[in-house]
């Protein structure tokens, strides 16, 4: 497995401490606190879910070099490995109801904006969207990773499991893990994309004033 690279948080809110005269400004503002604010727990969650699977992989490497009649030792350390799947899962799905809960709060509909500066918000409105979309890729491809490191542990602690059978589903991992490491790719390139098209927004109303 390499590595989850911690994903970028939603950095465009330098806004909020801000106080804007356009009206404009001051409703988008306060929209993009609201889904910094809501992306609070997305936030808290990384380090933790980068030293999980940190440990998890030195553990792995642990076992690798046990001699197959160290069994219960091998026992513990895998016991060790499916609760740190476990506890990834779990980090995983307060990232995801930290994200919903972003997306839920990212409603530009009810704002009264003028009709000429429509045009930004539909700009954020659909760069959000998108990196909202990129992480729902990615979280089915992590839950895909989890499902079959999961079952890689459960299979290594049979007696009658055949070193081929543990080869395939170490391959399997690997080459899932590389899956995730693109979708981290192209969520952290969306986060950028997102912040980048607010501050041209918000840019672009103030030379507007």
């Amino acid at each position: 497995m390499k590595k989850w690279v911690g994903l970028v948080s939603v950095s465009a809110l330098l806004l909020a401490g801000c106080t804007f005269g356009d009206s404009t400004e001051q409703q988008l503002s306060e929209v993009l606190q609201q889904m910094h604010t809501a992306e609070e727990e997305y936030r808290s969650v990384q380090d933790p879910l980068n030293e999980a699977e940190q440990k998890e992989y030195a553990l792995f490497e642990e076992v690798l070099a046990l001699e197959q009649e160290q069994t219960d030792e091998l026992t513990e350390k895998l016991e060790e490995l499916s609760a740190l799947v476990a506890e990834r899962r779990d980090l995983l799905s307060t990232e995801k109801q930290s994200i919903d809960a972003a997306l839920e709060a990212s409603d530009f509909s009810t704002l009264d904006i003028p009709e000429e500066n429509q045009s930004y918000v539909t700009q954020i409105d659909e760069a959000y969207d998108a990196r909202y979309a990129t992480y729902e890729q990615l979280y089915a491809e992590y839950e895909k990773l989890l499902a079959l490191q999961e079952n890689l542990y459960t299979e290594m602690a049979r007696e009658d499991v055949a070193i081929d059978q543990i080869r395939d589903l170490v391959q399997q991992v690997n080459a899932q893990n590389e899956v995730v490491q693109t979708h981290v790719t192209a969520m952290n390139e969306q986060t950028e994309q997102f912040n980048q098209t607010t501050d041209e927004v918000f840019e672009s109303l103030q030379n507007e004033e």
